[in-house]
């Protein structure tokens, strides 16, 4: 991986603790940077109720481009510094219900015990 962070900069679009352990402490990215994208997390989830998928392929995309974004606006500003180019790793995790129904990560400790309590509950019976 050290050959890839010397031709690019690798940038995780991400705020997560364990994406960014995966990458740099397993996967070896050793000059890893962070940015936390800054497209909100709306899409219309009704409109992917047959391809759940795509949802998430959808919401990393966007994601990355709020960081292109951003790192657009910072080149502008900063037109003299030579860069390298920009890896930008993002990712989307959802859960799918039985119903094609997709959750994402919870917001509250509330929230998160109700996922598990209804993904726990299979047909009224115990998993």
């Amino acid at each position: 991986m050290n050959s890839i962070c010397s031709k690019y900069d690798v940038i995780l679009a991400s705020s997560s603790p364990r994406r960014y352990e995966i990458l740099h402490d397993i996967m070896g990215f050793t000059e890893l940077k962070t940015m936390v994208p800054t497209f909100e997390e709306n899409l219309d989830k009704t409109k992917y109720s047959t391809n759940p998928i795509e949802y998430a392929r959808d919401t990393s995309r966007r994601k990355a481009q709020s960081i292109v974004e951003i790192l657009s606006d910072y080149q502008n500003e900063n037109s003299n510094e030579i860069e390298k180019p920009k890896l930008i790793i993002c990712a989307d995790t959802i859960i799918i219900d039985k119903d094609g129904k997709i959750y994402e990560k919870p917001i509250t400790k509330e929230v998160q015990m109700r996922f598990l309590m209804k993904f726990c509950y299979e047909d009224d019976e115990p998993c």
